[in-house]
């Protein structure tokens, strides 16, 4: 049987969702050595070769028994489910190399991009990578396809496989009565790419016309504080719930019972959060930035709105009000939501595989 090395170590959230998903429909074909760190390894399905490895700090036994690993007969491909860029991956990443063993990374975002302010090193060893290690790059949207692009990334390497989702799982949860007569959710990191502090601001808005809506905000991030701060600066602790970082059945359940997803976002490659509440079947507001777009036709699938307070607020109520919107966009998103169940998401995967591993295409 082929060998797919899955390398998925630091990973959180969305790219954590796509390992553990993905990985369950590639068991059953293929060979999988999973190389990941504690956090992953106890949430892999059964008939999975568990590698547990930490990057920090890094272990050079360990390094070593992968390239034997590799160095073994058989067909074998490597896929990063993160960046390598940490020198300690430099052994392994030339080896592969050498042996002549395909090398696919998943681009899920622009935090490389980021980095280019403050870690160049960083930022231009990525280029390098993609020009001169990886086969062939992942990314999820046509907006990571330009933004690749834009970073003059061969053409050719690139490949788009959106994120999928686990519908299943969805429909086996029961909705979590919520506080507030319209019951907003925020789901996401609390950081400033995410636009969270927006979202106090925007409930001070529309408390003035709807004294009983409340926001519920699940989530972890730096800017935990300054959301915190505002709620009491406004005078809004009566009206948002911090849940914090909730995962599995407790966050669905939270999704089901919320009246309104919102996600107001000033860059987002591929909004996971957005399947998410697609899956349980909950209309959604969305700031039109990054590749948002792609997943909301505005106005059908959901409404989008530029990153500002008072514009997601007047879309809350927009939704809220007019009911056979609400009702079409709810209907809407149910059908549109299957296109990106797993099973179906996860055959583009196994062509990838395939046509790399020498297979037709």
């Amino acid at each position: 049987m082929k060998t797919i090395l899955f390398f998925s170590i630091g990973t959180k959230f969305g790219p954590k969702e796509v390992a553990i998903n993905l990985l369950k429909h590639l068991v059953k074909l293929y060979h999988i050595v999973a190389v990941v760190d504690g956090s992953l390894s106890n949430k892999l399905p059964l008939g999975i070769q568990k590698f547990i490895m930490e990057e920090r700090p890094f272990n050079v036994i360990k390094l070593i028994r992968l390239c034997i690993i590799l160095a073994k007969p058989g067909k074998r491909l490597i896929h990063f489910n993160f960046p390598p860029v940490s020198p300690f991956w430099f052994p392994l990443l030339f080896y592969a190399k050498a042996l002549g063993i395909n090398i696919v990374y998943s681009f899920h975002g622009g935090i490389i991009i980021e980095q280019k302010k403050g870690h160049k090193i960083f930022y231009y060893l990525f280029l390098f990578y993609c020009d001169h290690i990886f086969d062939k790059i992942i990314t999820n949207s046509q907006f990571g396809i330009k933004l690749l692009l834009s970073l003059n990334v061969p053409k050719e390497k690139l490949v788009q496989i959106p994120n999928g989702i686990n519908i299943s799982s969805f429909t086996k949860v029961k909705p979590k009565s919520l506080k507030g007569e319209s019951a907003l959710l925020f789901v996401g990191r609390f950081e400033y790419v995410k636009g969270i502090d927006m979202l106090p601001e925007m409930i001070r808005i529309l408390v003035k016309g709807y004294p009983l809506v409340h926001l519920h905000l699940v989530g972890t991030g730096s800017m935990e504080k300054c959301v915190k701060e505002k709620m009491v600066n406004l005078g809004l602790t009566r009206h948002i719930t911090l849940h914090g970082f909730l995962n599995g059945k407790p966050k669905i359940a939270l999704y089901k019972g919320a009246d309104i997803f919102v996600l107001p976002s000033r860059l987002e490659q591929f909004g996971i959060t957005l399947l998410e509440a697609m899956a349980a079947g909950t209309p959604m507001i969305a700031t039109n930035v990054g590749d948002i777009s792609e997943l909301i036709e505005n106005g059908k699938t959901g409404l989008l709105v530029p990153p500002d307070p008072e514009a997601i607020a007047s879309a809350v109520n927009k939704l809220w009000m007019d009911k056979k919107l609400y009702r079409n966009i709810k209907r809407n998103i149910k059908s549109y939501i299957k296109s990106f169940n797993w099973k179906t998401i996860s055959q583009s995967y196994v062509t990838l595989y395939n046509f790399l591993l020498g297979q037709e295409y």
